[in-house]
């Protein structure tokens, strides 16, 4: 049995050896192997049905990124996986719950397409308290055509513009030059230095 082998990053490593430690259960080997199958990484064929069956058992043993991606997959139904929005709902708010920020984004975006905005802003807190610029420049744009509440708003807004959104810069240049916001440049100036000074 000839042994294959593969090159990452100038390393060569033995494709049976990473098999035979996904086969026992090593997590990283099942999202390795579940990468470069399902993408077609490092020389070798793409394979997605494979990719994702290394992903599922990840997941069985309880892997946050693999229900990520199953769960992300499953929602959009666009690849290989059938879609299956419960199921996927359900993996993504298992990695969500654990504190996954992409996880807790995605599931912001899905509800508020589904125009449950309200809900979809609980998620995008969660993402955007750690750091998550996207989630943190969507819950400003909530907080300011749903909420009601401009001062939230700027803050997001900010916090996504520190992070270098720049479709964050663009709304807070809206709000100061086309959308007529009260003391808009007096607030989002307050704001950044007290994000910056940690306030």
């Amino acid at each position: 049995m000839c042994m294959q082998t593969i090159v990452i990053d100038g390393v060569s490593c033995n494709l049976d050896e990473i098999t035979e430690r996904a086969n026992n259960g090593d997590l990283d080997a099942l999202i390795f192997l579940g990468d470069i199958y399902t993408l077609g990484q490092y020389g070798i064929t793409a394979e997605p049905a494979k990719g994702w069956d290394y992903y599922q058992r990840a997941a069985n043993y309880g892997n946050i990124g693999a229900k990520f991606k199953l769960g992300l997959e499953y929602v959009n139904g666009d690849g290989y996986l059938p879609l299956n929005e419960k199921l996927g709902i359900k993996l993504l708010e298992e990695a969500a719950g654990t504190g996954h920020k992409d996880a807790q984004f995605c599931l912001g975006i899905y509800y508020n397409n589904k125009g449950k905005k309200r809900k979809a802003s609980e998620y995008f807190e969660m993402a955007a308290r750690q750091g998550h610029a996207k989630a943190q420049f969507e819950l400003g744009q909530y907080w300011f055509f749903e909420g009601k509440n401009i001062d939230n708003a700027i803050y997001w807004l900010c916090y996504s513009n520190i992070n270098r959104n720049p479709n964050a810069k663009e709304t807070l240049n809206k709000m100061v030059h086309e959308w007529g916001v009260p003391r808009a440049n007096e607030r989002i100036q307050n704001t950044m230095e007290r994000i910056k000074r940690g306030a």
